[in-house]
């Protein structure tokens, strides 16, 4: 009879090299992938090897081994050579920072040097512009969200807001509002004085320049027809502007003409009522 013989059937070598990894701070880990070589019978990592690399614990921003974790041989068939790699998480990138705010009817560019802030006249306000420094996905439509409110201190109502345009371009975005309610026939903003509060939250923005974007921008002015140069009162000095309106200045004519007819017939009796008239910034609320 032949002799009974065993057979010894030693384990396989492999190496594994795992691959470079990294992430942004505060973001979630990528999955820990790696490369095998030295698997035989046409095997490949998915049925040859179970388990999965992890890395040295830690969140802040650094240098962290890779490491061979749980990953391991079925049934032990191969002896691993592990090679680790670097595991690097990066600084977040700084939030988008809220640039600039200006009020203005048909054209902010033209209306802003109007005032000796350079944020608009404060005549006729149907639009509220905002500049943000970065490219900030802002939807077109009625604004639910809370990004945005506007309240008149006066009386304590809030204006209902939309967003009517919101473009990104040489690495800004520029976000136009519109009014809802709270404005008079010509759709301004009715006299008195405001409060825009602009969230970062919702937004994602920097808005108060805190370094982070859960801060609230608060921004107060005000409306008051007639009010050309954006002091808070008409004088003198905005009784001129309607002489320049009058004879050609386009940015002029946008502070005064509420009909949106390029003529200032019509609001004459509104200017000169309120000759002399001033509003006082809100006190107390």
């Amino acid at each position: 009879a032949a002799a009974n013989t065993t057979a010894d059937v030693t384990p396989a070598s492999v190496t594994v090299t795992a691959n470079a990894a990294s992430k942004t701070f505060g973001a979630a880990d990528p999955l820990l992938t790696f490369s095998v070589s030295g698997l035989v019978g046409g095997e490949t990592a998915a049925t040859a090897l179970n388990g999965a690399l992890t890395r040295i614990s830690g969140e802040a921003v650094g240098h962290y081994d890779i490491q061979q974790g749980t990953l391991a041989a079925v049934d032990g068939n191969y002896v691993i050579t592990f090679i680790g790699a670097d595991f690097e998480i990066t600084p977040a990138a700084p939030p988008s920072i809220l640039e600039d705010v200006s009020f203005y009817n048909q054209d902010a560019a033209l209306e802003d040097g109007l005032s000796h802030d350079q944020t608009g006249q404060r005549s006729i306000i149907r639009h509220v512009q905002i500049v943000i420094d970065g490219s900030v996905s802002v939807p077109v439509g009625a604004v639910s969200d809370g990004s945005f409110t506007l309240q008149h201190l006066g009386t304590g109502s809030f204006v209902g807001l939309t967003v009517t345009s919101s473009v990104q371009s040489g690495g800004k975005t520029i976000v136009v509002l519109s009014f809802l309610s709270g404005t008079d026939v010509h759709g301004s903003l009715v006299d008195g004085n405001y409060e825009l509060l602009i969230d970062g939250s919702p937004l994602g923005i920097d808005a108060n320049g805190s370094g982070t974007t859960t801060g609230t921008k608060s921004v107060r002015f005000h409306r008051l027809y007639g009010d050309t140069d954006g002091d808070r009162d008409v004088d003198g000095a905005d009784y001129q502007n309607v002489y320049r309106a009058y004879f050609g200045s386009a940015a002029h004519m946008n502070a005064l003409d509420q009909d949106d007819d390029d003529d200032l017939f019509d609001e004459l009796n509104s200017f000169f009522s309120r000759i002399g008239t001033r509003l006082d910034p809100q006190i107390g609320v």
